[in-house]
């Protein structure tokens, strides 16, 4: 803006078209400026002018300073009306970052007090991109999902189960994005000879011979692509894709060769983990029908998701595996799922005899008291702070006197331990419960694994305890009895006082001393025995 016609015509007009000999790069629309009046009062300096707009005070009326001493460029103040660090940003940092997320990789310098925030996508050295195109920059294989940048400036996320991969696209021209420049048209076509390349990238050839096991954002994104029919089912086939409610995955393979009934459970569900336990069904997880955005029946989902698949026998073999599925509620009907902890007083003499050992290491539980319950569909549960319960029938089945069950006890404590919830009516583990069975197992001084060799001996002792106990409460049962027919209890009638008559027994001790033995020694010389 050179004139006060240009002025009011790009300034005080929103809208207004850019003409063709208009060097472009980000503005498009003519509206930015209008976010910027929103967040304060603004003093912009250009030419020989000075415009000052303070929506909150003055409305749509602005103030127009003219004949000031000629600058280049634009410079724009805001003084903010709110106070940024009282609601949206806790400190200067935490708006720093924020900052610098927007304009990460776009050219020139942008400094916020005096940092530099940006860095430009072509002054990062070639051989760190993973590959770069006349469209864009491209870096796979980190952060947690796709995001785009508009010329280094951010555009948007896309997530990885969306696209298949991780990390950033910076395009070297412009994209075409909405009014709000906060997503990408469809119809862009660099946008779209982008998304090829992303293809390019997506590891799925790769995720067949590679023995880690998947993320859950590339399971959701090849089950996408599965349905979409974009991947060749030989490719997927052997992939553990469909996790069941306990946590376990199975690949298509498995499905397809199922001869047991199946179903569709909520993630964590006690009563589909005891299915899953007794094998008397196979229980997924409900929410992969969600997450593909299936309507249909329950039992009609696998031949559906595979019936893009031009193998005509895949249908078939996945035709066969809904004649296996069964209605959840029909195959639970006989579990309860309640959990009731036991009174010390109904325990057995075995149980007993359990907890006693168990409290001798209660260093080991972490201050949580350790209880005998029962239960349909679990064997052991805790509230992840006070107690944890082992279910009286599962503990019944356990051989304490071998090390094999009492491994099964002890990992099954561990497994409670590290469970910082209650865990009555359901059964999640995610990463905070798997790194905190991690840190025990590890633990020097107070794991319980620890206790394996010496868990037999310590209830063999326990059982010579109990039946010393035992007996001693019988004698004293029986003296007491004794003492009562005696009259020697305390609720005997008091003695009769004889008073100074003093009895005095003497008692003599008859004591025999061994006689000294005599020394045998040489006879002297000349003596003769007579």
């Amino acid at each position: 803006i050179q004139t006060e016609d240009e002025l009011i015509k790009h300034f005080e007009t929103f809208g207004t078209p850019h003409e063709d000999n208009e060097h472009c790069i980000w503005k498009r629309f003519r509206m930015g400026r209008g976010q910027m009046f929103a967040y304060g009062k603004n003093t912009w300096r250009t030419a020989t002018f000075r415009m000052t707009v303070d929506i909150q005070n003055d409305g749509l009326i602005y103030h127009l300073e003219r004949d000031l001493p000629k600058i280049q460029g634009t410079t724009i103040d805001i003084e903010l009306y709110d106070n940024p660090f009282t609601s949206t940003y806790s400190t200067i940092d935490d708006l720093a970052d924020k900052l610098k997320h927007q304009v990460e990789f776009m050219p020139g310098v942008i400094t916020f007090n005096g940092q530099q925030l940006n860095i430009p996508a072509d002054d990062i050295p070639i051989k760190k991109w993973t590959e770069i195109t006349n469209d864009a920059y491209f870096l796979f294989g980190v952060g947690s999902k796709l995001t785009f940048y508009n010329l280094g400036a951010y555009v948007m996320d896309r997530s990885a189960a969306d696209v298949g991969v991780v990390g950033v696209v910076v395009s070297r021209k412009r994209f075409d994005v909405n009014f709000a420049r906060g997503g990408i048209h469809d119809r862009c076509e660099i946008y779209q000879r982008v998304l090829e390349i992303v293809k390019k990238y997506k590891p799925v050839k790769k995720m067949k011979r590679r023995r880690k096991a998947l993320e859950d954002w590339e399971k959701i994104n090849i089950l996408r692509d599965i349905r979409n029919g974009e991947v060749e089912f030989v490719d997927v086939n052997a992939l553990a894709l469909f996790p069941t409610t306990s946590g376990r995955s199975y690949s298509l393979n498995q499905i397809k060769n199922i001869s047991s009934p199946w179903t569709f459970g909520d993630t964590g569900d006690r009563v589909a983990d005891k299915l899953m336990q007794s094998e008397q069904a196979v229980v997924f997880d409900r929410a992969i029908v969600n997450v593909l955005s299936y309507s249909g029946e329950d039992k009609d989902f696998f031949t559906w998701l595979v019936a893009r698949q031009d193998n005509y026998s895949v249908g078939q073999f996945f035709a066969k595996v809904s004649k296996w599925w069964r209605e959840f509620n029909g195959l639970s009907s006989g579990f309860s799922n309640t959990y009731t902890i036991l009174a010390h007083n109904k325990l057995t003499v075995t149980e007993k005899r359990i907890l006693r050992v168990m409290e001798k290491y209660d260093h080991c539980w972490k201050k949580r008291r350790i209880c005998i319950g029962v239960s349909d569909v679990a064997k052991a549960w805790t509230d992840g702070n006070a107690y944890i319960a082992l279910e009286r029938n599962w503990l019944r089945k356990l051989s304490l006197s071998s090390s094999r069950g009492a491994t099964e006890l002890l990992v099954t404590m561990v497994h409670e331990l590290a469970h910082d919830e209650n865990t009555e009516g359901t059964h999640v583990h995610g990463e905070a419960f798997y790194r905190t069975f991690h840190e025990i197992c590890m633990e020097q001084w107070t794991n319980p694994l620890h206790l394996i060799s010496y868990f037999r001996r310590a209830m063999e002792g326990a059982k010579s305890d109990l039946k010393m106990k035992d007996e001693a409460e019988k004698e004293k049962k029986a003296k007491d009895k004794r003492d009562k027919a005696l009259g020697l209890t305390e609720d005997a009638p008091p003695v009769e006082d004889t008073g100074d008559i003093v009895t005095e027994t003497k008692i003599a001790a008859r004591v025999k001393v061994k006689p000294k033995k005599r020394s045998k020694g040489r006879m002297p010389r000349g003596a003769r025995l007579e």
